[in-house]
């Protein structure tokens, strides 16, 4: 990850502090902790990195800006009801503000109504050799938090369920956390046995 963490790059929009969908935030709490355990969510000097997402009836429970994953709960997570790409602006329920990379978890719910699942992480092994061995990578190395950078990504995933961003982290979805977590964690098992 080259870019230093600075914040959101869009204007937030909370329309009250309480989550519409308040039953599914600890589902991303397994996850959360192994993405750290697996050094997938790294602690940096303005948080941690990484973020989780899961489709609602409304919107996407997304983890909140800079939050630690292993310890999500609904006072750390946000959903988010709306978003808009031209105005850069994001509306959301909750006590925290959603994560930076919320236009990419809102487009690639948009792009695929499939998709109930979103979990995006870093990982330097992953991102280095992952694109070696067939996984698509976007083209260049875009700013995190653009609406360039989220469009790209979704893009890949309209007909993929993982991709790198390039110099930066992956993305990893499915129909379900389980399923967008075990694809992270078998992408993550090849790259170690071809790193040892």
């Amino acid at each position: 990850m080259s870019e230093i963490y600075t914040g959101t790059k869009f204007t937030s929009v909370r329309l009250s502090n309480n989550l519409l969908t308040k039953s599914k935030a600890s589902h991303m709490t397994s996850w959360g902790v192994q993405f750290e355990k697996k050094g997938l969510a790294p602690q940096t000097e303005n948080g941690h990195a990484g973020n989780l997402s899961i489709r609602t009836k409304t919107g996407f429970l997304i983890s909140g800006a800079g939050e630690s994953l292993s310890s999500l709960n609904n006072h750390s997570v946000s959903e988010v009801v709306s978003f808009f790409t031209q105005t850069k602006k994001v509306l959301f329920h909750g006590e925290v503000e959603p994560s930076s990379e919320a236009f990419m978890h809102g487009l690639i719910y948009q792009y695929r109504p499939d998709v109930m699942a979103v979990f995006h992480g870093h990982s330097d092994q992953i991102t280095t050799i992952a694109p070696q061995i067939g996984y698509p990578e976007t083209e260049k190395e875009l700013p995190y938090g653009t609406v360039q950078g989220a469009e790209m990504v979704a893009t890949i995933l309209k007909t993929k369920e993982f991709c790198i961003i390039k110099n930066h982290g992956f993305v990893s979805i499915g129909p379900s956390e389980e399923a967008a977590g075990e694809l992270t964690l078998q992408v993550l098992s090849k790259i170690k046995k071809i790193a040892t």
